[in-house]
């Protein structure tokens, strides 16, 4: 026996944006700047991207990103004061602002976080002076004869003996160091930072956990930053017209319908 059925909806296609649309993500552009994060997150989902960057939708926390916060609280902390004592409480008061509810899971949260940190503490990544911590760069950019704002919070930057090397610390157990992003967001805070007279030489991703600290450095190459200037003019060149990419299915592919 056969069954007739209807085939599955295109969940997501190119998008052409409304006038009120364009207006918001220039905005937004122009205001608060684009982000390595937010544009990883248009080039996977523009639609996400609008609702979470654009229009500021928060999502309800979860364990990982309390998890996270912690973390790297405790250790920009760490790093800016070398007091393991205040790295500590950084990360206390992170995970007492945390809107989790005080259950076992939050229990959970609590000691992963902590025994991350203490992992941490006890296995320096590197030595050295930190150059910077938790700081944020921007800088202007022309695309198209508008000018927008690119925008970057870098966890630290470490002087070594080849120059300054920018860190970004990560606290997921499963980091795919070959995903194109990891290169992409270093890029982005190489090219802010040498707007803002810095020479960064290297970068690295940092994975920490309960049991690991593990450093991948991510090459600098010319390769790597004239592929970051071409996707950053293609997708702000996208923002401003309004006529954004296809994208992978997600939550708020019906959103813009309201703007319509």
């Amino acid at each position: 026996m056969t069954h007739a059925f209807d085939p599955l909806p295109l969940l997501h296609t190119q998008v052409d944006a409304p006038k009120v649309v364009n207006e918001l993500v220039y905005r937004y552009l122009t205001e608060e700047g684009l982000s390595p994060s937010a544009l990883n997150e248009y080039l996977e989902s523009p639609p996400t991207f609008f609702a979470r960057r654009v229009l500021r939708l928060h999502e309800p926390e979860v364990p990982a990103t309390a998890i996270g916060t912690a973390v790297h609280a405790g250790i920009a902390e760490y790093l800016s004061t070398k007091d393991e004592d205040k790295a500590y409480a950084a990360l206390n008061r992170c995970l007492k602002n945390s809107l989790l509810p005080r259950n076992a899971a939050y229990e959970r949260v609590v000691e992963h976080a902590t025994l991350t940190l203490k992992h941490y503490l006890s296995n320096p990544h590197k030595e050295g002076e930190t150059t910077a911590v938790e700081k944020a760069f921007s800088m202007k950019k022309m695309v198209g004869g508008k000018e927008v704002l690119l925008y970057g919070k870098l966890d630290a930057i470490f002087m070594t003996p080849e120059g300054e090397c920018i860190v970004d610390f990560k606290t997921s157990s499963d980091v795919h160091i070959k995903d194109e992003k990891h290169a992409r967001q270093l890029a982005f805070y190489d090219l802010l930072l040498k707007a803002n007279d810095h020479q960064p030489t290297c970068a690295a991703i940092v994975q920490v956990g309960p049991e690991v600290v593990k450093e991948f450095p991510v090459p600098l190459t010319a390769e790597t930053r004239k592929e970051l200037i071409e996707t950053l003019e293609a997708v702000i060149t996208e923002l401003l017209s309004g006529v954004w990419r296809e994208g992978e299915p997600s939550d708020y592919d019906d959103l813009l319908k309201l703007f319509y």
